[in-house]
């Protein structure tokens, strides 16, 4: 009987919207410490992309997952270059100054845009966009490691970049008094591969990871509340440097994705329903969800006619300020992500219902 991880398939969903949460969160003093739990999301993407590798090279099937990942980039660094393009253009119709076009223009394809998108894999129209371009690159790299049979190097390699991700990162202001641009540690080399590596590694000793249940949560509970104690610690010291990745992160990150990994041909339907999202649409929420905030705050603008109460910054590109009640706070999240859901279920059928069109012509 083929096994299937639906417990994997249910944590992209649950990582799905701990995007989203990070993205349209408050700026509250309980998310001080929340935060450093949701940041687990990221790299259990790309675990999960390591975990199935494996069975990528054994079905011959890894220039076919470039080419869809090179679809996906092309199609949201498209959509994100009109949707930060359109307020500009309508500014410039409506002043007659068609300076500020060219101004835009110089500032998001300048050489040093470009630059960081071909060695960053920054995006100059949307930053969130960084993974899709990273997840590309680590995919080149684990085929041509495979190909020449030095994948054992990545292994070596691993625990230096996580290292240089904490130095570089979240660790710069107390090791070097100073923080560096994110980008220099966002990405493929200090995010993707390692955490990568780290899931095709849980997938060749997957059979010797099978833990009780009640170990790996009280794990979980454990690295969470170390967590907690690292947050304050960084905060009472004014060492708490902009970045994603804290010391528990990936001891935290593994533990929740071995926990998951065991869940296997679970029979529940709701559990099957929720494990079905996370495979079909956990992509394109990742990738649509700052659009949904940005409409959002519109609306609240529009509606609540008031300063904000919340102001978030899902990109250097994008810009967004949400207003909410107070007592709606948390909310915000999950509407954000009920209506990317919706959007990703919607976008599916009709791209599919599109194929079988060209298919029957």
């Amino acid at each position: 009987m083929k096994i299937r991880y639906t417990g994997l398939d249910f944590l992209k969903f649950v990582c799905a919207f701990l995007v989203v949460y990070i993205h349209s969160c408050s700026d509250s003093y309980a998310n001080e410490y929340i935060i450093p739990i949701t940041r687990i999301a990221v790299p259990v993407f790309f675990m999960i992309t390591g975990f199935f590798y494996e069975e990528t090279v054994n079905k011959n099937r890894r220039l076919e997952q470039i080419r869809k990942i090179l679809k996906y980039i092309l199609f949201s660094n498209l959509i994100y270059l009109v949707f930060a393009f359109t307020p500009t253009i309508v500014q410039t119709l409506l002043s007659h100054n068609s300076g500020l076009l060219s101004e835009k223009l110089s500032s998001v394809f300048s050489f040093q845009s470009l630059g960081n998108f071909i060695f960053f894999n920054e995006s100059p129209f949307a930053s969130h966009l960084w993974y899709l371009n990273s997840i590309l690159y680590v995919l080149i790299i684990a085929m041509i490691c495979t190909k020449f049979n030095i994948f054992r190097v990545l292994y070596i390699v691993t625990p230096l970049l996580l290292i240089a991700d904490l130095l570089f990162g979240k660790y710069s202001i107390a090791v070097f008094g100073r923080e560096f641009n994110i980008y220099y540690v966002r990405n493929f080399i200090c995010v993707g591969l390692p955490y990568f590596v780290i899931g095709n590694v849980i997938y060749k000793l997957k059979h010797r990871l099978n833990k009780k249940t009640n170990i790996l949560i009280l794990t979980i509970c454990f690295f969470i509340l170390l967590g907690f104690a690292e947050k304050y610690i960084l905060l009472h010291y004014g060492i708490n440097a902009t970045r994603d990745q804290y010391i528990t992160t990936t001891p935290l990150a593994v533990s929740i994705f071995i926990l998951f990994m065991q869940m296997q041909n679970v029979r529940y339907n709701w559990f099957n329903q929720v494990s079905l999202w996370g495979k079909n649409h956990s992509l394109i929420i990742y990738i649509i969800h700052p659009m949904i905030i940005f409409a959002i705050g519109i609306m609240q603008k529009i509606l609540f006619l008031a300063e904000p109460l919340i102001k978030r910054t899902v990109s250097n590109k994008i810009s967004l300020d949400i207003i909410t009640p107070l007592s709606s706070v948390y909310l915000i999240p999950l509407i954000v992500f009920i209506i990317s859901l919706i959007f990703s279920v919607i976008y599916k059928k009709l791209c599919t219902k599109f194929k079988n069109n060209i298919k029957q012509g």
